[in-house]
């Protein structure tokens, strides 16, 4: 298997991510691009709201907070992604089994393209058992 940083360096190749960087889901960071790095307590934090129901129902309000700046929520899926956006741009975190995959975009990069590497990455995280 590929290094983390080998795989940030991938999402962000592909063209449709601007910065990104894996965490576990305990928060701790295991790989970023430069000038992204998502405290541990805000990853912890997206962790919780995709593990937890109850937790999840502040997201609307709370909005997605990563490397300090505030996205506003748009959707979730338990378990598995939140997708929030800021003017032309946004966030999506997709969750495995033991990472947490942060992802921006700004335009001209579309949403969809965002969400597609990030789930595509995730989907073989979770295949290797991460």
């Amino acid at each position: 298997m590929a290094t983390w940083t080998q795989h940030v360096q991938a999402l962000v190749s592909t063209g449709n991510v601007k910065q990104c960087s894996i965490h576990g889901v305990d928060g701790n960071l295991w790989a970023s691009t430069e000038g992204f790095s998502p405290s541990v307590e805000e990853a912890a934090a997206i962790n919780k709201y995709l593990s937890d129901d109850f937790a999840a129902q502040l997201l609307p309000a709370a909005g997605v907070v990563a490397n300090g700046t505030k996205y506003m929520y748009v959707r979730h899926q338990p378990d598995r992604n939140v997708y929030a956006k800021r003017g032309a741009g946004g966030i999506c975190v997709g969750k495995s089994g033991r990472a947490l995959v942060f992802a921006t975009y700004e335009s001209p990069m579309s949403f969809q393209n965002c969400i597609y590497e990030v789930e595509k990455l995730v989907d073989f995280l979770i295949s290797m058992q991460y």
